[in-house]
């Protein structure tokens, strides 16, 4: 999966977008897609970061993040039960432009996506793409960055996959 190569269409929840914005990581974003769609609802979920004191500059601004609106269908309906508004959105945004990826970390919004066919990747999967193409230099360090200064959760199981996976990948590399 390279990203980079490819002249893809790639819709965004806000997960992904709103922890790598507050480990003023957001360029990973753009390193690997250069162009990211978002639904209306994500952007007021991002937008509600201002609330706790951040500049959103970089993302109001953003040339590479673009805002639509969905079209509110009976998918839209049937997901907005079972899942928050955010994701019924980016769900129902990737299937009506047929989108190559959405991103996504969520597990249910995850598995309702994949059931539609839609191919989703979370922000690890990103991180890993980040570490491929030279733009990040040590895995270990990025999920340890999420994990403290994001607060974001990732089971032992799959930090240890992870890691497995760099020093597989770069075995020259010592994994501190």
């Amino acid at each position: 999966m390279n990203f980079s190569n490819l002249n893809v269409v790639i819709v965004s929840d806000t997960t992904a977008i709103s922890n790598l914005f507050k480990l003023e990581k957001l360029h990973y974003l753009k390193a690997i897609f250069q162009s990211l769609i978002i639904p209306t609802e994500v952007n007021n979920e991002l937008l509600t970061l201002k609330e706790f004191g951040f500049n959103l500059e970089e993302i109001e601004n953003s040339d590479w993040i673009s805002v639509r609106t969905v079209e509110k269908t009976q998918l839209y309906f049937e997901l907005s039960g079972r899942l928050d508004l955010g994701e019924t959105e980016a769900i129902v945004l990737s299937q009506q432009m047929g989108t190559d990826f959405l991103i996504m970390d969520e597990k249910k919004g995850r598995i309702e996506a994949e059931k539609l066919g839609i191919k989703t990747v979370g922000i690890l999967g990103i991180l890993i793409q980040c570490r491929r193409a030279g733009i990040i230099s040590n895995l270990k360090a990025e999920m340890d960055d999420l994990i403290e200064k994001a607060g974001f959760w990732i089971s032992e199981d799959l930090y240890q996959e992870i890691i497995s996976i760099e020093a597989k990948e770069f075995p020259d590399v010592q994994i501190k």
